[in-house]
C-alpha cells in the first residue's frame, strides 16, 4: 500500500493477505514535508532571538530635509553678507559722490558717476537681503 501527497514525501507499507478476499486496515500517518523546514529556514544568526532588544534602524546621513534646511540657511547667511557688503559700498560712494556734487545738483561727471555707482550698489545691495532673508526663513521651515 502507498500514500502521496504534493510537497510531501511518499510513505508505504507492505500487507500480506492470505486468503483471497481477505481484508485488512492500516493506517496512514501524516506525511512528512518533503523539504526539511531547516533547508528553508534563514541561518540562525540572521533570526533575532525573541529575548534581544531589536535595535532601532538608523538613517544614514542627514536626510533630504535637513540638507536642504541646511543650504538653505548657508544661501541666506550668504545673501545678507553680500546684502551688508554692497549696502556698505553704496554708502561709501554716496559719501564720494556728496563730495562732487551738491546735494542733488550734480554738474560733475565724476560726481554723477559715483551717484550712478552707488544706487547700483544699493540695488544690489536690497536684492542681496531678500535673497538672504528669504534663505534663512526657508531654512527655519525646514
Amino acid at each position: 500500500m502507498m500514500a502521496s501527497a504534493p510537497g510531501r514525501k511518499s510513505w508505504q507499507t507492505r500487507l500480506n493477505l492470505v486468503d483471497s478476499g481477505a481484508t485488512a486496515t492500516a493506517s496512514v500517518p501524516e506525511l512528512e514535508v518533503e523539504f526539511a523546514e531547516s533547508k528553508l529556514a534563514a541561518p540562525p544568526s540572521a533570526v533575532p532571538r525573541a529575548d534581544e532588544p531589536r535595535s532601532p534602524a538608523r538613517p544614514m546621513g542627514l536626510g533630504t530635509q535637513k540638507t536642504l534646511a541646511l543650504a538653505s540657511a548657508g544661501l541666506g547667511v550668504i545673501g545678507l553678507g553680500v546684502g551688508t557688503a554692497f549696502g556698505l559700498r553704496s554708502k561709501a560712494t554716496h559719501g564720494d559722490a556728496d563730495s562732487y556734487c551738491n546735494g542733488a545738483d550734480c554738474n560733475d561727471a565724476r560726481g554723477v558717476e559715483l551717484a550712478r555707482d552707488a544706487i547700483v550698489y544699493g540695488n544690489f545691495s536690497t536684492a542681496a537681503f531678500i535673497v538672504g532673508t528669504a534663505g534663512l526663513a526657508g531654512g527655519a521651515v525646514l
